[in-house]
């Protein structure tokens, strides 16, 4: 993707990709001045904002809107219905940065249904790599229900119809953007301007739209406040605490 953006911008950036193990790395490398572009999932940028100087600049879409909805799957054979039904089930979600956003979204809204958080009332999280394995787990009833992006599920119901007859959704959640390009508020006005021009034009060359569609992506465009409004309000929804000890 780096080089790809260095030959579009007519080779004027020299740009070397690195990949942090972690947000300590990230803001020491921010805060020395190594680093003028940043990819990070949205929850990390909430995280490291209050750390470093970031500024949002741009996000990737898909080919209908923004961010992703997350639908709460069961089987349609199941007596399950609704959230309370979820009591002593068991949740597939992914294990990655966007399963922490399932998390949050299942969290929020369990707590805002005012349904109790007593160990023996709350459901059960089992951790997967891939939402495939999530949908195909509830399909052949080998879990209660799972969190999945509707884009997923959709995608595989294409492929199975099936699936779309045995499965059910109880819960959709809003749009959330699960990632944004972040730049250092002090670069160069002009190289910034460039830059970005570069990046928002990734879909008008061949090679760019091979990019974006290897990462399921249809363009990059301009950030826009309204953009990360539905996961601001996610992370000031309270968490539940036994679901925290869990996890650790």
């Amino acid at each position: 993707y780096a080089k790809e953006v260095s030959t579009l911008g007519g080779n004027k950036y020299s740009i070397n990709a690195i990949v942090f193990d972690n947000i300590a790395s990230l803001v020491d490398a921010v805060r020395h001045g190594t680093i003028q572009l940043v990819v990070l999932p949205t929850l990390d940028y909430f995280n490291v904002k209050t750390l470093c100087a970031l500024e949002p600049a741009a996000i990737a879409t898909g080919r209908d809107a923004y961010g992703d909805e997350y639908v709460l799957l069961v089987h349609q054979a199941s007596a399950m219905a609704t959230l309370q039904d979820l009591k002593g089930k068991t949740v597939c979600m992914l294990s990655n940065a966007r399963g922490e956003i399932m998390r949050r979204w299942m969290e929020a809204e369990w707590l805002r249904a005012k349904l109790p958080t007593t160990p023996d009332k709350l459901y059960t999280l089992k951790a997967v790599t891939k939402e495939s394995q999530a949908v195909m787990a509830v399909f052949f009833r080998q879990s209660d229900a799972c969190t999945v992006t509707k884009s997923c599920l959709q995608t595989m119901a294409e492929l199975n119809p099936q699936l779309k007859r045995d499965l059910k959704i109880v819960r959709t959640s809003p749009r959330l953007l699960y990632s944004l390009f972040c730049v250092v508020p002090d670069m160069d006005a002009a190289d910034k301007a460039g830059l970005m021009e570069t990046i928002t034009g990734m879909d008008r060359s061949s090679a760019g739209r091979h990019i974006l569609t290897m990462f399921q992506l249809h363009r990059v465009v301009t950030f826009q406040p309204d953009f990360i409004s539905t996961m601001l309000a996610l992370v000031k929804e309270p968490r539940i605490a036994q679901l925290q000890k869990r996890k650790r």
